[in-house]
């Protein structure tokens, strides 16, 4: 029983770490797009960046 919930933990983990790597790559595109946009360029991408980094 126990190793069935370890086994179900690190599913979740696995998934909850891919949702946060799908997040932060799309609040990245979102960013560019309005950098683009707005031709504001800030340093604002490296703190996305280390959101990938995990």
């Amino acid at each position: 029983m126990l190793h069935q919930t370890r086994t179900y933990a690190r599913k979740a983990e696995k998934k909850f770490c891919e949702s946060i790597k799908s997040f932060c790559f799309w609040s990245e595109v979102f960013m560019t797009i309005e950098k683009y946009n707005t031709h504001h360029y800030t340093e604002n991408s490296n703190s996305t960046n280390q959101c990938l980094v995990h």
